[in-house]
């Protein structure tokens, strides 16, 4: 039987990292990486300069409804359904918050009401949670945040406001983390790549062996 699982995490959290190391060690079964959830749907502008403009000016409902379509049709990818684990870079817990993010970033709305609104949206579209297992990767303070991004990314074109919205994206992720103990475990991400990888096979071997 199909299992799916999340590795989730705000931006720069080493996810894509992990899903590559996971496929490696599940050599034995038939993995499944999906494409990202804007491959999945019209709604979501599909390059990136039209996807930076989109996230600054597009109203709030209609990047959650974008969000929820298009996580909601990679669910459904037939590839999927044909194969013995399905790797999510950012499943449902990490797109609710990035959705939450967004809209906290922009309108100073609290957590709180940002949640009940993407929540709303969410169930109307029909996308609920379907993974076995998430495992978010979370770093513990807004200081170690910045010393990642600055680690990764060119400090001389880091934008002061994708920084902030880290900040709020990693906000609304504990939040839902707070709302969805169940099936979630969370690493410090921070920890060697290594390590994380290890810990995380651990917690995916009694759903695949």
């Amino acid at each position: 039987m199909m299992k799916r699982f999340e590795i989730g995490g705000i931006d720069n959290s080493g996810k894509s990292t992990q899903i590559t190391a996971l496929e490696r060690m599940l050599a034995g079964k038939t993995v499944y990486i999906p494409k990202p959830i804007f491959s999945y749907t019209m709604l979501y502008p599909q390059t990136l300069e039209e996807r930076r403009v989109w996230y600054r000016e597009a109203p709030f409902v209609d990047i959650v409804r974008a969000y929820a379509i298009g996580a909601r049709n990679r669910s459904e990818d037939p590839a999927a359904m044909t194969s013995d684990v399905v790797l999510l870079d950012r499943g449902y817990l990490t797109v609710q918050a990035m959705a939450m993010g967004n809209i906290m970033s922009r309108s100073g709305m609290d957590v709180d009401s940002a949640y009940g609104l993407v929540n709303g949206i969410y169930a109307r579209e029909g996308y609920a949670r379907n993974e076995d297992l998430s495992i978010l990767l979370m770093f513990s303070d807004a200081e170690v945040i910045k010393k990642q991004v600055l680690q990764r990314e060119n400090a001389e074109d880091l934008n002061p406001s994708f920084l902030s919205y880290l900040m709020v994206f990693d906000i609304a992720l504990r939040h839902v983390l707070s709302k969805h103990p169940d099936r979630t475990i969370s690493l410090d991400a921070s920890r060697p790549a290594g390590d994380l990888t290890a810990d995380i096979f651990g917690a995916l071997r009694p759903f695949v062996s």
